[in-house]
């Protein structure tokens, strides 16, 4: 999600789905601007997801989903994404 404002944008939320056997959706929050003239004009974040969605399919086909609230701090390693 973004705020958009002369072709610039304010991130407030990214989202990341990994799909394998299942998927896993983690919420990073952001809240700030990815552009060289704006704010203090960084073009990356470190962030930390605030909730992981975990889905898988079960043998009848129907959907189980699971989440985790992680505003109080991870328990697993910290995801890093590779540079574009």
């Amino acid at each position: 999600m973004a705020k958009c404002l002369g072709g610039l944008a304010a991130v407030a939320k990214i989202f990341l789905a990994l799909v394998s056997q299942g998927c896993e959706i983690y919420s990073f929050p952001c809240g700030r601007w990815l552009a060289r003239g704006e704010e203090d004009g960084a073009l990356e974040r470190e962030l930390v997801p605030d909730r992981i969605v975990s889905e898988t399919t079960r043998k009848d086909g129907s959907l189980k989903r699971k989440e985790k609230d992680t505003k109080h701090g991870l328990t697993g390693k910290p995801v890093h994404l590779p540079r574009c």
